[in-house]
């Protein structure tokens, strides 16, 4: 295998880790067309440089599974450099006017984020809304996907937060995520914090389904995880 073959497979491989989240070394094998034994020494070269993390999983028979990950360090490759100057000017703006002046900067970000997304799904249904918030989650780089949920509703998972150092910082990121897909998704749907990247989940996950199911719940007061995605 040439180098530069062997360069874009490992690309490919962390790409991949970031959209999915977990994958077993087959899957990647899998999805990338590659041995099993081939995809081992770019995982084992990626763990041993911090970027990848393995942890087993238990089955009913048979050895353990191990699942990939990206680690902390892995997830920062995906454009979050910007992200220092961000927390700078925000410590700026709490000195200059208090934590009541970052929240405002943080919910006119927000609104101004999601607002053709708002426009854009007047009169859609639920799946076609939640489907069209993950696509404008994609474009700012959270890898955002949807996923039917037995009829019960729809489950909007993002496996990769680009500002995960301002959503510790600041919760009031999380917050208004949520806030923002509730409205975006209507009166007609609630929507439930399954989980959460900032209070150590491996991805956030939203369950949005029919109104009468059960009350929207904020990240914080539902399960004391500071945080949204």
């Amino acid at each position: 295998m040439s180098v530069s073959t062997g360069q874009r497979t490992r690309k490919k491989l962390i790409e991949l880790l970031k959209c999915k989240g977990e994958l077993t070394a087959a899957a990647l094998a899998s999805h990338l067309d590659r041995s099993v034994a081939a995809i081992g020494r770019h995982l084992r070269s990626c763990v041993r440089e911090g970027l990848v993390q393995s942890h087993p999983v238990r089955r009913q028979t048979g050895r353990p599974l191990l699942l990939y990950s990206l680690t902390v360090h892995g997830a920062a490759m995906f454009g979050q450099r910007y992200e220092k100057t961000a927390l700078e000017i925000l410590a700026q703006a709490k000195a200059i006017g208090g934590p009541e002046l970052v929240t405002e900067l943080l919910t006119r970000r927000q609104e101004a984020l999601m607002k053709p997304c708002q426009m854009q799904a007047q009169g859609m249904n639920t799946l076609d809304t939640v489907r069209l918030v993950a696509a404008k989650l994609n474009e700012d780089g959270y890898a955002a996907e949807t996923e039917s949920d037995n009829g019960r509703g729809i489950r909007l998972t993002i496996r990769h937060c680009p500002v995960p150092a301002l959503a510790q910082a600041y919760p009031e990121v999380c917050r208004l995520e949520f806030e923002s897909i509730c409205r975006i998704a209507g009166p007609e749907a609630s929507v439930t914090v399954c989980s959460n990247m900032s209070g150590g989940d491996s991805c956030c996950m939203y369950e949005i389904s029919p109104v009468d199911s059960r009350p929207p719940e904020s990240p914080i007061a539902s399960s004391n995880r500071a945080g949204s995605p």
